[in-house]
């Protein structure tokens, strides 16, 4: 099934909390059931060895070559020297998976999981941005949003997938309509929940020429309005303001909703650096708009400013 981008996570904690435990049990988890999962090690340390001394590879390194490649029959193994690596740089290289999980990088842009262990401290990080999850033995901790057991492996890999199958582009459709001067599109999908990712994904459509392959970015949506029509409006435009706020431009594609009725919404939504525009669209108007009954489940018509 094509794909919109791959979900990303970074798992994060103090150092001792068994960040490696947890992620090894997860891509354990998802590989058991068939996932193809990237794993990446940030480290901070400059130093690390990351091949053995005496090696053919390790020998040419010291010699000064820029890159070193090991390919066997089953594996390729690449080290190159490199000045700042930033993680996005290295996700943007990242090909055939389904998932990537990242040990580490606190400070990075990714969705963060972040490990809390009592004998450790029974705190989460301060002024840690871009959590979305905790996984901890802590009863009481500090923590309103979505937790895990620490040897919950089954529920959090659970998660994990439903990232992976909400980043699929099987949900809904839509078709550019034309209009006299704004962009339109007709929308379906089965449900609500489904007409409100495709509605997002077409907006994005007209937006992004092209985008990141790795979704790197995550929000928190809450809503509320008068009727579902309303609903659909309000979370267009906040998914546009969001995407033009802070550094970057951003294309949401996955999404989970934790509420969907047809006056509140509560989501989190990935997003996927823009790295071609195509239109500038400024607004999802009322223009037309009525939710109703279809051979598909529902549709609707949008129209948008430019």
């Amino acid at each position: 099934m094509e794909r919109w981008a791959i979900p990303c996570f970074s798992f994060v904690g103090r150092s001792g909390v068994g960040k490696t435990t947890v992620l090894e049990r997860v891509v354990a988890a998802l590989a058991q059931r068939g996932y193809r999962v990237a794993a990446i090690k940030h480290t901070r340390h400059a130093d690390l060895e990351t091949d053995l001394p005496g090696k053919d590879t390790r020998r040419f390194w010291d010699a000064g070559a820029v890159q070193t490649v090991l390919i066997t029959p089953e594996r390729v193994a690449q080290v190159r020297r490199v000045a700042a690596p930033a993680l996005e740089d290295v996700l943007a290289g990242i090909r055939d998976v389904d998932v990537v999980l990242v040990e580490g990088d606190k400070t990075g842009p990714l969705p963060k999981i972040e490990v809390v262990r009592a004998a450790c401290t029974p705190d989460v990080l301060p002024d840690l941005v871009g959590r979305i999850a905790c996984i901890t033995d802590v009863p009481d901790l500090s923590w309103d949003g979505l937790a895990f057991a620490l040897d919950a492996d089954i529920a959090l890999a659970n998660f994990i997938e439903e990232w992976i199958v909400a980043a699929q582009a099987g949900v809904g459709g839509w078709e550019e309509l034309e209009h006299t001067a704004d962009l339109a599109l007709r929308v379906w999908a089965p449900d609500l929940p489904g007409l409100f990712v495709a509605a997002a994904r077409g907006m994005f459509s007209l937006s992004a020429a092209a985008t990141a392959p790795t979704f790197t970015h995550a929000e928190q949506l809450t809503l509320h309005a008068v009727d579902r029509e309303a609903l659909l409006v309000d979370w267009l435009n906040e998914l546009l303001y969001l995407s033009e706020a802070g550094a970057g431009q951003w294309a949401y594609g996955a999404f989970r909703f934790e509420v969907l009725t047809g006056r509140t919404l509560r989501a989190l939504a990935l997003g996927a650096q823009v790295t071609a525009r195509r239109n500038e669209v400024k607004a999802a108007t009322f223009h037309d708009i009525a939710i109703r009954e279809s051979a598909a489940g529902l549709e609707t018509t949008l129209v948008f400013d430019m």
